[in-house]
C-alpha cells in the first residue's frame, strides 16, 4: 500500500491504523475518491478519502466500539471540511490544530498509578493519584518489584517478541496490570468494579505513544537524563482521569 503520514492522531494506536489500512486497502485503490462504511471484530470504521494533485491520498479515519453507531451525517461533513481546509493549502499544523479542538476523546476512570521503566527497573514516567501517598513514598521500591517480577516470569507470560503481557494480578481492592514490549514495561492500577470500560483500550494507546515517541530517541540508548520524559505527562491527562 506505501507509506502514510500522520497529520493528526487521536485515540487510536498505529497498530490498529495499519490494520485497518490493510483490511480496506483494495476499496482505496479502487477510486480516487469514496466512502467507506464497515466493521470489523474489535470496531465499526468511518473511512474518507480523496485523491490529491500530486497523486497522493489524503484519508479521514474514525473508529468506535461496536456497541456504538457511528454518526455519518456529521462525519461526512466533517471530513468534507477538512478536505476542503486542505485544498487551500493550509499548513497541516493548521489542520492538526482544528481537529484537536474538535475531537475529544473520553479519559478512562479509576486509574490510580501508571509506571513506565525499563526491564532493569529504570523509572521513565510515573503519575499516581495525589491522595495515593503509600504508592508515591514507594515508587522507586514498586518499579524494582515490577522489573524482577517481568524478568522471572517469562515462562508464565510468554514471549517477548509479542509483547510479555500479566493481564491481572489481584491485589485485594485493586487490579495491576503489567506489559512488556522492546524491554520497557507499562504498568497501571485500577479500582476494582470501579473503571471505566476504555480503560485497557486507552491504556495500549498510551503505551504505543511512549514506544514512538521516546524508544529510538531516548530509551534504546538511555543516557541518564529523564528530563524528556516529563512531558508524557500531557499524553496520560489526555487519556487517563489521574
Amino acid at each position: 500500500f506505501g507509506e502514510f503520514e500522520f497529520i493528526f492522531r487521536k485515540g487510536i494506536t498505529t497498530t490498529l491504523v495499519e490494520d485497518l489500512i490493510d483490511i480496506y486497502k483494495y476499496r482505496i485503490f479502487e477510486t480516487d475518491n469514496g466512502i467507506i462504511k464497515g466493521s470489523t471484530s474489535l470496531c465499526n470504521v468511518y473511512l474518507s478519502f480523496i485523491k490529491r494533485s500530486h497523486g497522493e491520498k489524503l484519508m479521514v479515519l474514525f473508529i468506535d466500539t461496536e456497541e456504538k453507531i457511528l454518526n455519518s451525517h456529521i462525519l461526512d461533513s466533517f471530513s468534507k471540511a477538512l478536505f476542503h481546509i486542505s485544498k487551500r493549502g493550509i499548513p497541516y499544523s493548521k489542520i492538526e490544530s482544528i481537529c484537536n479542538n474538535e475531537i475529544e476523546i473520553q479519559r478512562a476512570r479509576g486509574v490510580i498509578g501508571v509506571l513506565i521503566l525499563g526491564k532493569t527497573g529504570i523509572l521513565y514516567f510515573s503519575k499516581v493519584k495525589k491522595e495515593r501517598t503509600g504508592i508515591k513514598k514507594n515508587i522507586f521500591q514498586i518499579a524494582g518489584f515490577i522489573s524482577a517480577l517481568m524478568i522471572y516470569s517469562r515462562d508464565l507470560i510468554g514471549d517477548e517478541n509479542t509483547g510479555l503481557k500479566l493481564e491481572d494480578i489481584d491485589l485485594g481492592n485493586y487490579h495491576f496490570y503489567l506489559s512488556m514490549r522492546s524491554n520497557v514495561i507499562f504498568a497501571y492500577f485500577v479500582k476494582k468494579n470501579n473503571c471505566s470500560e476504555n480503560v485497557e483500550r486507552n491504556a495500549q494507546i498510551i503505551f504505543e505513544e511512549f514506544l514512538e515517541k521516546y524508544y529510538y530517541s531516548y530509551v534504546k540508548n538511555f543516557s541518564g537524563d529523564l528530563t524528556p520524559f516529563h512531558e508524557f505527562e500531557e499524553t496520560i491527562n489526555l487519556y487517563f482521569d489521574i
